[in-house]
């Protein structure tokens, strides 16, 4: 597995990690969402962005298996942040 010790580490300090996971991905979402608007590239870009987040944050919330957790986290994670990039660029 591709994160084998990112998923024992979550599954032994699992609420201290989801909370982290849940604050930074959050933040992370927001910044993309702030660029999405600040741009006006329309609301497809920005519903990627909200639901890459809320599945994220809800797999979280309610205590998913932790390699679920582990994975959504980071494909939201890298969806946000492809967001960010492509739209800091467009600025």
């Amino acid at each position: 597995m591709i994160f084998e010790n990112q998923i024992k580490f979550f599954d032994r300090y699992r609420y201290g990690v989801m909370s982290a996971y849940l604050v930074i991905g959050s933040c992370i979402g927001s910044a993309a969402a702030l660029l999405i608007l600040k741009v006006d590239s329309g609301p497809f870009f920005l519903a990627i962005s909200a639901v890459a987040t809320m599945a994220s944050n809800a797999v979280c919330i309610a205590q998913g298996s932790p390699k679920l957790c582990v994975y959504t986290f980071y494909i939201a994670t890298f969806i946000n942040i492809i967001l960010i990039i492509a739209h800091a660029v467009i600025l």
